[in-house]
């Protein structure tokens, strides 16, 4: 069975899910799409996902842009130790 969407977007990561998102936020929810990722999300979910991500100054625009990024301010001590 063939299913057609309307935007198919490769990987699941960082950029593919922000992408989704704003293209979502911007287009409405009558679009239909789709994000392909090699691994299923409740597989992901089950074991844990403890990849580290250093966002440059562009992406974290993007990403308050798109209301997904909430910054915790970091504790004096936990600055001074940086």
């Amino acid at each position: 069975m063939t299913r057609c969407h309307d935007i198919a977007i490769s990987g699941g990561g960082l950029a593919g899910l922000a992408l989704a998102l704003a293209l979502r936020r911007a287009l409405g929810s009558d679009l239909d799409l789709v994000v392909l990722d090699r691994v299923a999300p409740t597989s992901v979910a089950a074991a844990g996902d403890a990849r580290a991500y250093a966002v440059s100054a562009s992406s974290r625009n993007l990403l308050e842009a798109i209301g997904t990024l909430t910054i915790e301010p970091i504790p004096r001590l936990a600055r001074a130790l940086v």
